[in-house]
């Protein structure tokens, strides 16, 4: 189960929101942007954070937890205007999406946006080559195989 951290300002209410998430079978822990982000992206290793509230609130949030995690994040609430967009863009969020909230599009994005990151943390191929080089076996053909396929460049023939 995927673990979701939903950061808003005080008095925010997003509370469908999150009970939509949870339905889906996320763990959403819903704090409020007083509390200290920084402990908590420490203590609940999400595998994701939403940020909600107004700009100032998500350009502290975003530049706090950048400033220690690489963890995909969500912008949400604010202004639909460009400068908002890419602002929450050049300090590190992953997506944007303005007011109101699309409840059904907010969910699809997190689960787009966890299947692509859990993608690239599959180091499995190179480690399974790795191991057979030093131990000099063969490495598993679909390993190598897949290995090779990820690595080619494509339309070079390479």
């Amino acid at each position: 189960m995927s673990k979701i951290l939903f950061v808003h300002g005080p008095g925010d209410e997003f509370d469908s929101v999150i009970e939509s998430l949870r339905t889906v079978g996320f763990q959403v822990l819903d704090v409020e942007s007083s509390k200290d982000i920084t402990t908590l992206i420490y203590e609940v290793q999400p595998d994701l954070v939403i940020i909600a509230g107004d700009l100032d609130t998500q350009r502290l949030i975003c530049s706090q937890i950048r400033a220690l995690s690489d963890v995909p994040l969500i912008a949400v609430g604010g202004r639909d205007d460009e400068v908002h967009r890419v602002a929450m863009l050049d300090l590190g969020a992953d997506i944007c999406l303005s007011d109101p909230v699309i409840t059904a599009e907010l969910v699809a994005r997190v689960k787009s946006l966890l299947r692509r990151c859990k993608s690239s943390e599959s180091p499995i191929l190179d480690h399974e080559i790795e191991e057979a080089i030093v131990s000099r076996e063969d490495p598993p053909i679909g390993a190598f195989l897949l290995h090779t396929a990820f690595n080619m460049k494509v339309g070079t023939g390479s």
